[in-house]
């Protein structure tokens, strides 16, 4: 009996419909957690599309194409030291868009990290009957080198020099702070776009 009532369980939960916790915003996945809505939104702009699958060292592939920009939304696994290097180099000829709080890695090689609510979330300034809430702000590290030792055990710490801003847009804010920011590099003119809330972008 206990084995058929664990069976049933294991059943009921697996027709259950996902939601926004229960899963990663991925732009395969439609459901309500899910980012597909983003990619199909920016194709019908007549905005070419690619899903990169593959190690972020094999970003290079990709060219140099006159205006490009790299979505990174909330990473399942956290991004290793390697893997900062490769995202950070892929900037000097492409933008980024950078959001969650398991992006905050690579964030901080930008000079924000990301502030999360422990009590309530809160809206997102603007009409509050269509703003969303989120639970996770911007805050400025006011570092100028960060250090990732992270693979430490089996590689060298990296080391990101934060770059230097022509201009910084809040595109995003709420009571507790900003939420989305552009950030337009002096050096090379390239924008990193920082969202402290990976919901912004789900379906």
């Amino acid at each position: 009996m206990a084995l058929l009532g664990a069976l049933a369980a294991v059943v009921a939960n697996s027709h259950r419909p996902a939601t926004p916790a229960d899963i990663d915003p991925s732009t395969f996945v439609a459901g309500p957690g899910g980012a597909r809505g983003l990619l199909e939104a920016t194709q019908r702009l007549g905005i070419e599309v690619r899903r990169f699958r593959e190690r972020p060292i094999r970003l290079q592939r990709l060219g140099d194409r006159p205006r490009q920009l790299l979505v990174i939304l909330d990473p399942s696994m956290p991004i290793s030291a390697p893997e900062l290097d490769a995202f950070v180099a892929f900037n000097r000829s492409a933008d980024l868009l950078i959001a969650g709080p398991r992006a905050e890695r690579l964030m901080r090689c930008f000079g924000y990290r990301v502030k999360r609510s422990r009590f309530d979330s809160v809206r997102v300034s603007g009409a509050s009957a269509t703003s969303p809430r989120v639970d996770a702000i911007l805050i400025p590290t006011n570092e100028r080198v960060y250090t990732d030792s992270s693979r430490l055990a089996d590689a060298a710490p990296l080391t990101c020099r934060v770059p230097a801003y022509r201009t910084t847009t809040t595109l995003l804010t709420s009571p507790r702070g900003p939420v989305a920011l552009r950030l337009e590099r002096q050096d090379n003119g390239h924008a990193v776009i920082l969202a402290a809330d990976a919901g912004l972008f789900e379906n």
